[in-house]
């Protein structure tokens, strides 16, 4: 089990590597997750740790952590934190994807009153659910950074990101998610700028809704679709809608999307992928070349 790997190297080693995919069974320990108690790296070289629906993954009680590259599937606490539960100070995500992770609060992510955020850097949220707040990630404890993430089709009661304390969100893709908020802030601010919240050149005047209180967004992505000839169609992200202008942005750091997109008469050929630059091709019928509708494959 992947509790038995870990608790057998995490004494005396600074990184862990995980060489296969791991499952819940019934004798790992206990169901709020195997505890990482030193100040380790845990490199799970694109491999899944799935808990079956039947226990949290990991409760981090250790200062200077770091997760990268894991997947982490279908965790569940009845409390706080389906995957991870965040229990002390500087925790780093890295390339990390978590995928139908279910919690009170938490979805995916739960830090507590004593702990920080950390920084949550070019990760992946699909499908979590909270059933109060936090689809994906509810912060107690001190500032922190979501920067580089993609979270789509999340669920929760009252908010998809919630924070007792002020953290940035930045060049983020969130669309799709189901909630009251997409944010919300006890007290503090939530800076998100250089975000996508879903917008295209059809409502690119339109404020991303949902935000909640004590959230500052300066500027938003904009996607738009311009005909190159009779078969195919340019799509670009790299729009930055900012002070009543939509402007090229040369420091756009959005991570890359797969989109199926439908536009006014337009019947699409399958799926356009926007790599890092923000600009794709795709196939079309001519007719209105502006992007009605973005879903997330």
């Amino acid at each position: 089990s992947v509790s038995a790997f870990l608790l057998n190297r995490s004494s005396d080693l600074l990184v862990v590597t995980l060489d296969n995919d791991y499952e819940y069974i019934s004798t790992d320990t206990g169901t709020n997750g195997i505890t990482i108690s030193s100040a380790i790296t845990v490199d799970g070289q694109g491999h899944t740790i799935d808990a079956k629906g039947s226990s949290r993954i990991f409760y981090v009680s250790a200062s200077n952590v770091v997760l990268k590259n894991i997947i982490f599937k279908n965790g569940y606490n009845a409390g706080n934190g389906g995957a991870i539960y965040v229990a002390t100070d500087d925790i780093t995500i890295i390339n990390c994807t978590f995928i139908n992770n279910v919690a009170d609060k938490g979805g995916a992510l739960y830090s507590n009153a004593y702990s920080r955020l950390g920084n949550v850097i070019n990760s992946t949220f699909i499908n979590n659910r909270a059933n109060s707040n936090g689809g994906a990630i509810f912060n107690y404890g001190n500032t922190g950074t979501v920067d580089g993430c993609t979270l789509v089709n999340n669920t929760a009661g009252t908010s998809i990101i919630y924070t007792y304390q002020a953290i940035t969100v930045q060049n983020s893709i969130l669309v799709n998610n189901n909630a009251g908020k997409i944010f919300s802030a006890y007290n503090p601010t939530i800076t998100a700028n250089n975000n996508w919240w879903g917008n295209t050149a059809d409502d690119y005047q339109n404020s991303p809704v949902g935000l909640g209180s004590g959230v500052t967004v300066n500027n938003y992505y904009v996607l738009n679709m311009t005909l190159d000839n009779p078969a195919g169609a340019t799509v670009s992200l790299n729009n930055l809608y900012q002070n009543g202008a939509v402007n090229p942005d040369d420091n756009y750091a959005l991570p890359s999307i797969k989109l199926g997109v439908v536009g006014k008469g337009i019947v699409v050929g399958g799926n356009v992928v926007l790599p890092s630059s923000g600009v794709g091709t795709i196939g079309y019928t001519p007719a209105d070349a502006y992007v009605l509708t973005v879903s997330y494959n």
